[in-house]
């Protein structure tokens, strides 16, 4: 999800933005936050963009510590991922990315 919608370069607290209530508890629960701000959407939906604290030495492991906008790429290790933790990381980019196109002659799913 970072990855998508996430903000993690050179001397910045990353930073994870989403209106998604899902993603957001998510990160909210599993690692230590900060909020930086939020809004309302058109739709009303709570936007926030939500800082994550503690986890750069963890983003210079996997090797995506410092990327930015379309400079991003998959972590380093990525081909040898277990069957788990490559569900994982691709349903977090179809989560944040993702989009599927229904129409009569067919289907389309895609990342952007």
């Amino acid at each position: 999800m970072l990855i998508g919608d996430g903000s993690y370069g050179y001397n910045n607290t990353p930073t994870f933005s989403s209106q998604d209530e899902e993603l957001l508890k998510y990160v909210e629960s599993k690692y230590r936050t900060r909020l930086s701000a939020s809004h309302i959407t058109k739709e009303g939906k709570l936007y926030k963009d939500i800082r994550i604290k503690g986890i750069c030495s963890y983003l210079r492991n996997i090797g995506i510590y410092g990327q930015t906008k379309l400079n991003k790429r998959l972590p380093i290790e990525y081909q040898t991922l277990t069957y788990n933790d490559t569900i994982n990381l691709l349903g977090g980019l179809f989560d944040t990315d993702g989009s599927i196109l229904f129409n009569k002659e067919n289907t389309r799913i895609s990342i952007t």
